[in-house]
């Protein structure tokens, strides 16, 4: 059920331009998130993590429930370029391997060797992140979380905006139909479509931006907003690490000049940001390669069963057919129950070999 705090839009059509503009909007560019027309662009970039293991967060990592650890226990956010310039190991995006005959997404773990790019490496394990192997001692890497704004980030947009801006009227709202949590109720919401989405559409002040859609995914935000007199336009797709707000060329110097920890100003044309750019070229690995030293292999204790992973794909397609993205994404991430991991190698960076 959504957040009370957003009401139903009464109709679609004063929201028709959003979809015609981004209709006419091209892939891949910051032209198919925010409309054209405004007088600048910024790009603000959902940070990145620096996770850590140690003795005493190592169940909270061991069971991925957030509950059992306090999350600033676990990692930090930090900037892109942080990112780039510490020492530890990468783990962003998946490749597909074949596991017990079954195809299964893997992560893919990425190592700096400085001037000469990055090293691919596919670790061994199912759709699960490295939880189930790190120790204490490790230290990792973790890319941006996609489609939503963090609160925190949220609340310097809304204080930037009401003194620049100073909304007077409540603002539109918009959000993917395709979350598997949304209610028959909040689904008769009026919608809106673009080329490959349809949007729910609500009614809020602009102070709810930093809301969650609905409280039990309290990391979800609303994917659009923007004002009556169209002033401004705030987008987070559902796959985009990054949120783009088009305005003013004040209200956008403003953004980019606050305590937003990493924004960048854009063109309506240029591609869209991703994480995994600043970590090419990557190089990959030649077969037979010996790891660098200070770098390790380690493999998991825990295996699946083949009918465990004959399950896991089925749920996964079962989730995909029915739109149940966000479910998904937990599930995988190990907050729900049964999680496990097939055989994994985790490559770390350490100066103690008995660890």
């Amino acid at each position: 059920m959504i957040n009370p705090c957003f009401e139903h839009a009464s109709d679609a059509r004063q929201a028709a331009w959003v979809s015609e503009a981004l209709s006419q909007g091209t892939d891949y560019r910051v032209s198919s998130f925010v409309p054209r027309g405004f007088e600048a662009y910024v790009a603000i970039l959902h940070p990145a993590f620096h996770c850590w293991c140690t003795e005493t967060n190592l169940a909270g990592h061991r069971s991925g429930n957030a509950e059992s650890v306090a999350p600033e226990q676990m990692s930090k956010p930090i900037r892109w370029s942080e990112v780039l310039d510490s020492q530890a190991p990468v783990i962003y995006g998946s490749a597909t391997r074949q596991i017990d005959g079954y195809p299964l997404g893997c992560p893919v773990q990425y190592r700096s060797l400085g001037a000469d790019g990055w090293v691919l490496d596919v670790l061994q394990h199912g759709e699960s992140d490295v939880a189930m192997v790190v120790q204490p001692g490790d230290s990792w890497c973790t890319g941006p979380t996609e489609g939503t704004l963090d609160q925190e980030l949220a609340r310097e947009v809304i204080d930037t905006i009401c003194r620049v801006e100073r909304p007077d009227s409540a603002c539109w709202f918009a959000v993917w139909n395709g979350f598997g949590w949304l209610s028959k109720q909040d689904l008769r919401a009026p919608s809106i479509k673009t080329p490959h989405r349809e949007w729910l559409l609500f009614r809020a002040p602009i102070e709810c931006l930093e809301q969650p859609v609905e409280f039990k995914f309290d990391d979800q935000s609303m994917n659009m907003a923007w004002p009556d007199d169209r002033s401004w336009f705030l987008s987070t797709d559902i796959d985009a690490e990054v949120t783009y707000l088009g305005g003013s060329a004040e209200l956008i110097q403003q953004l980019d000049e606050s305590d937003i920890p990493d924004t960048q100003v854009v063109d309506i044309d240029d591609e869209i940001l991703r994480f995994g750019d600043l970590l090419q070229p990557v190089i990959e690995t030649p077969p037979n390669q010996e790891l660098p030293a200070g770098f390790e292999g380690r493999k998991s204790e825990f295996r699946m069963d083949p009918e465990h992973l004959k399950r896991m794909r089925e749920v996964r397609e079962a989730f995909s057919h029915r739109g149940l993205r966000g479910l998904w994404r937990r599930w995988r991430l190990g907050l729900g129950k049964g999680r496990t991991s097939s055989s994994a190698v985790l490559y770390r960076t350490s100066d103690n070999d008995d660890k």
